[in-house]
C-alpha cells in the first residue's frame, strides 16, 4: 500500500478521483448509508463509473465496483486496466471480497492498480493498492 497526495497526482488522476466521487454521490443506499463510488478504467483508456445501488432484502443490491465493471464489459470491453474506489470510513478502505473476486475475473495484470479515497473528512486520504496485495492468493480461470 502506498499512500497518495491528491495535489501531488497528475491532473489526469485527480479528474478520476473527482469522477469517483461523482459516482459516490449518485449511489442509492437508503439502507445502510453507505455510498461507494467506483471508475473502471479499461485496458483501452475508457472510464466506466459504477456506484452501490441497495435493495431492501440486500441479495439484490449491487456494490459499486461490480456496477463500474459491468458497465465495461457490457460496453464491450474486457481488460480492466485500474480501478478507483471512493467511500466515507474511518479505516483504510478497501473493497470487498465479492469485488476483489470480481475484479480478478477481469484484471489486465496480477498488478493491477486500486485507488482507494477516504473521502470522510476535509482532505481526501488515498491510497494505491495492487491487485495481488489484496488478492494474495485468487481463485481464477486457472483453476478450471
Amino acid at each position: 500500500m502506498i499512500k497518495l497526495s491528491f495535489q501531488d497526482l497528475p491532473q489526469e488522476e485527480q479528474n478520476n478521483i473527482r469522477s469517483t466521487i461523482e459516482a459516490q454521490n449518485r449511489a442509492y443506499a437508503p439502507y445502510s448509508h453507505f455510498p461507494v463510488g467506483a471508475l473502471a478504467i479499461s485496458s483501452n483508456g475508457k472510464k466506466f463509473p459504477g456506484c452501490n445501488i441497495e435493495s431492501v432484502d440486500y441479495t439484490l443490491t449491487s456494490h459499486a465496483e461490480m456496477t463500474a465493471i459491468n458497465n465495461m464489459v457490457s460496453s464491450g470491453e474486457q481488460k480492466l486496466q485500474k480501478i478507483y474506489i471512493s467511500l466515507k470510513s474511518e479505516q483504510i478502505p478497501v473493497p470487498c471480497g465479492l469485488c476483489r473476486q470480481k475484479m480478478i475475473e477481469f484484471a489486465e495484470q496480477e498488478d493491477m492498480k486500486i485507488i482507494t479515497i477516504n473521502n470522510s473528512k476535509k482532505e481526501l486520504r488515498i491510497y494505491q493498492f495492487t491487485l495481488k496485495e489484496l488478492y494474495p492468493y485468487p481463485f481464477s480461470k486457472k483453476y478450471l
